[in-house]
């Protein structure tokens, strides 16, 4: 799924579920947006994720050979180049917590 696909997806679920929340959130990533919904299908509660990033062109490790030191990590994203992916979730009946759902079992 992609960010043009996206708000077709949003009223085809509007239209057949009860929705809980709509949304979007912004990570610790620089220009990374997660756009969310959640929805009911009779016994079950299920959550749809968009995640639009930048591409990373590098990843720079800065490390010193000594023992004990700490490792840094620096990420090089790109200015024009984005990476969108959906995740699909699915509400655990034992302890609330989100469990991702394999697709492919769906097609």
């Amino acid at each position: 799924m992609n960010q043009s696909k996206w708000p077709t997806f949003i009223e085809m679920v509007k239209n057949k579920f009860t929705v809980i929340a709509e949304g979007e959130t912004n990570t610790d990533i620089p220009g990374e947006v997660i756009k969310f919904i959640e929805w009911e299908t009779g016994d079950k509660e299920m959550r749809a994720e968009l995640h639009l990033k930048p591409k990373v062109l590098d990843k720079k490790t800065f490390y010193s050979n000594r023992i004990g030191s700490g490792v840094r990590e620096e990420f090089v994203y790109a200015d024009d180049e984005t990476v969108e992916f959906a995740k699909f979730y699915e509400k655990s009946s034992t302890n609330d917590d989100w469990q991702e759902v394999d697709m492919t079992k769906f097609l």
